[in-house]
């Protein structure tokens, strides 16, 4: 048949030159081990020779017979085999590069079809090939190699003859598809096996396992699950735990927050994460209490608030009124020592998430702002307290009074300033200028007529002068007439 095949090939040589060569192969590897028991007693040993393009059988391979009779090969017959054990193969008779007696040596090649042979090269005399008394052949033309298989050929002595047994084991184990070694799943879980050849068996902690429609399902138990697959040489086993539900853990990240399960990984909605509102002041004074006030978001549930110093902290009471909550803590709480403290407020949301919000307070041990007056001291902007001393340059009510010219009927005035608070008045804007109120009065205006007018009591002056002159001259008179009397 291998003649045959020679001789298409080259009545074709040109389409052999022009189109790709096909190996025939199938996809994977087998393994090939040869091993050594005959003992010969001579120093020799086995090898074997395998051609990939399976033409060697009929050429270089004969049906019978050894390789080489009563000689040795050549590096080029040797060079047409792809591969050999050892794969340094010598291709003389007397060589060492055998698989000794009691060794053995594998390899790996591409599944497919091969002639092979396996030899015996005996110093200073043939390279045989081994007997027929085997239950394997020794020789062969269009051996299948599958993928996925360990071929073990083993020469043995038969008497003064040789043989080879040849076992087949599968060393590709079964795949299972839908379960991580190791994982752990939350609620049932479905695998499925499979296997190059056949599966032969599916358990789970030494239970036996039957699918439905090709798919086995692990159901939720205590411990570990152990699946073990057989095929006729090999097994795969995984080991799993299958909970009843998930078992979540908080995540938060990038102002998100969301519950990942800590066995199979499962992953809630991601949310952002809601503010708890503190609303109070930055700064305190010393003699103050703090209070502040704060919301929840919506749900929410208060767990703890606090103040903590540097050194003391303790927690605080929160009054619910109105969906809003407010704090105090006392000044006597405060250390001489401590500038500032915080405050902290523990919550939950409403599926559970812890928040947190702070904030930090400084105390000033001396009242600041605030401006006093000609009535009142400067008020504490932080506390609201009265402190210092009065002002009496800064006038809390200082009003204008425009000036207004005196008439002959009315009082006029000149332009000043009233501070209502402190009631003084002032010549200037500033309240500087401290004058008198009749100071701020203007005289009314003379009245020029000689003529009294009957009502016009501004005439009464006049009237009293001409009458105390007229009253006058008559006691001129009556002394003078009583000198006279007294001269006579």
């Amino acid at each position: 048949m291998k003649k045959r095949i020679l001789s298409l090939l080259l009545c074709c040589v040109l389409l052999v030159v022009l189109l790709p060569v096909t190996v025939s192969a199938t996809e994977g590897t087998a393994t090939v081990t040869l091993v050594n028991q005959s003992d010969w007693q001579d120093g020799s040993g086995y090898q074997m020779l395998m051609d990939s393009t399976a033409t060697a059988y009929g050429t270089h391979i004969a049906p019978n017979g050894p390789l080489v009779l009563n000689g040795d090969s050549t590096e080029e017959v040797y060079s047409s085999f792809a591969y050999k054990i050892p794969t340094d193969a010598g291709w003389t008779r007397d060589t060492q590069a055998v698989v000794h007696y009691g060794s053995s040596q594998t390899i790996e090649i591409p599944a497919g079809i091969y002639d092979f042979c396996i030899t015996n090269p005996t110093p200073g005399g043939s390279i045989w090939i081994v007997g027929s008394n085997g239950e394997a052949y020794s020789r062969a033309d269009d051996f299948e190699f599958k993928a996925g298989m360990h071929y073990t050929f083993t020469t043995s002595r038969y008497g003064d003859r040789d043989g080879v047994t040849l076992t087949v084991t599968d060393v590709v184990p079964p795949v299972i598809s839908g379960l991580t070694d190791g994982k752990s799943y939350c609620g049932s879980v479905s695998f499925t096996a499979s296997d190059n050849i056949a599966v032969q068996s599916v358990t789970v902690n030494g239970t036996k396992l039957q699918p439905v429609d090709g798919v086995y399902m692990l159901n939720p138990a205590d411990g570990t699950q152990t699946v073990v697959v057989s095929d006729a040489d090999n097994q795969t086993t995984v080991s799993v735990t299958v909970n009843d539900g998930h078992t979540y853990e908080w995540q938060s990240e990038n102002g998100e927050y969301w519950q990942k399960c800590k066995f199979c990984g499962n992953e809630t909605t991601k949310k952002p994460i809601p503010e708890i509102m503190i609303s109070g002041a930055d700064r305190v004074c010393r003699t103050q209490d703090y209070a502040f006030s704060l919301k929840l978001p919506e749900g929410g549930k208060l767990i703890t608030t606090s103040y903590e110093f540097e050194k003391i902290g303790g927690d605080l009471t929160a009054t619910l009124e109105n969906g809003k909550y407010t704090i105090e803590l006392g000044s006597s709480s405060y250390p001489a020592e401590e500038n500032g403290f915080k405050v902290t407020v523990s919550a939950e949301t409403a599926d559970g998430f812890a928040i947190k919000a702070e904030k930090s307070v400084t105390i000033l041990n001396d009242h600041t702002g605030g401006k006093a007056t000609c009535k009142d001291k400067a008020k504490c902007e932080v506390c609201g307290a009265e402190y210092g001393e009065l002002d009496p340059k800064n006038h809390a009510d200082l009003k204008h009074f425009p000036a207004k010219a005196a008439t002959k009927t009315a009082e006029g005035n000149i332009e000043y300033w009233y501070c209502e608070a402190c009631g003084k008045y002032f010549s200037d804007s500033d309240g500087t200028k401290e004058i008198k109120k009749t100071e701020t009065v203007t005289a009314k205006l003379k009245d020029d007529s000689k003529s009294p007018q009957t009502g016009d009591t501004s005439n009464f002056a006049l009237w009293i002068t001409l009458l105390f002159i007229s009253g006058g001259a008559a006691i001129g008179t009556t002394v003078v007439s009583r000198k006279k009397k007294y001269n006579r």
